[in-house]
């Protein structure tokens, strides 16, 4: 419903005096006088409502704009105070991957969990094993069929342990082609080459670098040996 506007409102209010009162034709002053009283009580009455309309709507955006204002900064303090919270807590960390490097964001928590899964020989860490079979001799070694990361501390861990619990023996040995050739990758992106000779009863290994030392594989360890190479 539309409202009136002041000139509406007056307009009426002559009409309703013009019908009970004939105001045009009256000669006494004192009804003249009412007449202006009356046209003025309907002004100022007029303007206080439009006052108080202006007032009540800038009132009611000024309240929406300051909730609005409050809320938002309430929400960004919460994601502060969350994002503070989160940086004491994670840090970044430099992990290799099989073919390139990839920053990984881990929680403490994690990191201590991965430095205890780490394999080491000789104090650095092992980071990956690859296999591969060998030919005739060891001009025929062919392409890793098996490759074992940091995801797989276990396998890792039994080639470790084969390294480091073997028989050593030194002299000249007249060995066969060996069956696989396993290389162990270390932090430092330094490798270590093994010869193995392996089967169901028992199984040595050589490092490349030094041919007349043999090391024989502890028995127990055969069949696991085997499981990780084929």
């Amino acid at each position: 419903m539309k409202k009136l506007s002041e000139d509406s409102i007056i307009d009426i209010e002559l009409y309703k005096l013009e019908s009970n009162i004939i105001w045009k034709k009256a000669n006494s002053n004192e009804l003249k006088q009412q007449l202006i009283t009356d046209l003025s009580k309907l002004s100022y009455r007029a303007k206080f409502k439009r006052f108080i309309g202006h007032s009540v709507r800038f009132g009611s955006l000024a309240a929406v704009l300051f909730i609005g204002f409050i809320f938002i900064s309430q929400k960004v303090s919460i994601e502060s105070l969350t994002n503070a919270g989160n940086n004491k807590e994670i840090y970044q960390h430099e992990l290799p991957k099989q073919n390139k490097d990839e920053t990984i964001v881990y929680t403490a928590e994690e990191q201590n969990l991965i430095e205890s899964y780490n394999v080491k020989l000789g104090g650095r860490t092992v980071i990956s094993a690859t296999v591969s079979r060998v030919g005739e001799s060891m001009l025929d070694v062919k392409k890793p069929h098996i490759s074992y990361n940091q995801e797989y501390p276990n396998e890792l861990q039994t080639l470790v342990d084969a390294i480091q619990r073997a028989e050593k023996r030194v002299g000249v040995f007249d060995m066969i082609s060996p069956n696989y050739l396993f290389i162990l990758t270390f932090e430092d992106k330094v490798t270590s080459k093994y010869l193995l000779w392996v089967g169901n009863d028992g199984g040595s290994f050589m490092n490349e670098n030094d041919t007349h030392t043999l090391y024989r594989l502890p028995k127990e360890l055969i069949d696991d040996i085997n499981t990780i190479v084929k």
